[in-house]
């Protein structure tokens, strides 16, 4: 694991916050101590638009995210039919890369379908996906311990759930945490105390923005896992590059050719996932300011912040 002796450094020297306590500030301060293994970022001239869409023919295809440009929680975002439809008649490939990983791909692709979105299960990848093709070329040890309340299993003959007993697990796979209570945190830190095993983790997201509030996500439960036992887990989603070697592969199989990679947009609202993302995968990086993890702040001042500059600054879609 890249840098593992440096984020050991950055975690013991790190006050985690606690699960209560999570709001965009507390994600970012986590997202900060996590810096040694994410992306690196690279020095760019920021532009800023105002609405997306007068900006789309900079691109030939747009790699979305979904929590924070799709929807907010339960709700899709005002602009976001119109923003696709222009990018429809442009002739744009769109892509949505999430960092859910509770349900497969198609079963997200059905909540866009339900909210009449030109979106299938042909234009969706996740960090599940992601997780499932490193399990694919290194398999995991087993038996497998799938974490995650009313999560859909990865379907190993050997696969246990975070009901059974974590000491038969000879690796964890933590896919989703809603509904993840500090009794299930403990016992799984108590797992990799007693014994070292490996952890993969689907989703890096520290939290997700809803209407109100932040949800603490599974990177936020990785990170403590990590803070508390030492483990190095292995990543599937946005940052990392999994996540984005399997997007992109999606979006030159739509086009039937290889994508010119300056004109590809990794649209998204979190610096350290979308942006350092997008910046690593050498794509065009986009964020969009107003709905969810910098809804509250001056982007641009906070991107500079956190020395994460993305290629866009863009107001909304």
């Amino acid at each position: 694991m890249k840098n593992f002796s440096t984020i050991r450094e950055s975690l013991q020297s790190f006050t985690m916050p606690d699960v209560q306590q999570i709001d965009a500030a507390s994600t970012l301060a986590v997202y900060q101590a996590l810096r040694p293994i994410l992306p690196q970022p690279v020095i760019l001239q920021t532009q800023k638009a105002d609405r997306f869409r007068d900006i789309l023919d900079q691109f030939d295809a747009l790699i979305l995210d979904g929590s924070g440009v799709i929807n907010v929680g339960p709700e899709k975002i005002d602009g976001i039919d119109e923003m696709l439809s222009a990018a429809q008649e442009l002739g744009i490939i769109i892509v949505v890369l999430t960092n859910a990983a509770s349900q497969p791909s198609s079963l997200i692709a059905a909540k866009y379908e339900g909210w009449n979105l030109p979106i299938d299960g042909a234009n969706v990848v996740s960090s599940r996906d992601a997780i499932e093709s490193i399990l694919k070329e290194t398999p995991p040890p087993q038996p497998v311990m799938t974490l995650g309340h009313s999560v859909t299993l990865l379907g190993y003959a050997e696969e246990l759930t975070a009901k059974d007993d974590y000491d038969a697990a000879e690796s964890f796979v933590l896919l989703g945490t809603t509904e993840w209570l500090e009794e299930d945190q403990q016992r799984l830190e108590a797992a990799l105390l007693k014994r070292m095993r490996p952890l993969y983790v689907a989703n890096p997201d520290v939290s997700a923005p809803q209407l109100r509030q932040f949800s603490p996500e599974a990177g936020y439960f990785a990170a403590r896992a990590m803070h508390a036992t030492g483990v190095e887990p292995v990543w599937g989603g946005k940052p990392h590059s999994a996540a984005f070697t399997a997007a992109l592969c999606r979006v030159d199989a739509i086009a039937g050719h290889s994508v010119d990679r300056s004109r590809i947009g990794m649209v998204g609202d979190s610096p350290h996932t979308d942006i350092l993302g997008g910046l690593g995968a050498g794509i065009c990086s986009v964020l969009i300011s107003s709905y969810g993890l910098l809804r509250d702040y001056d982007a641009e001042a906070e991107c500079a912040r956190l020395g994460i500059m993305p290629h866009w600054i863009v107001r909304a879609l």
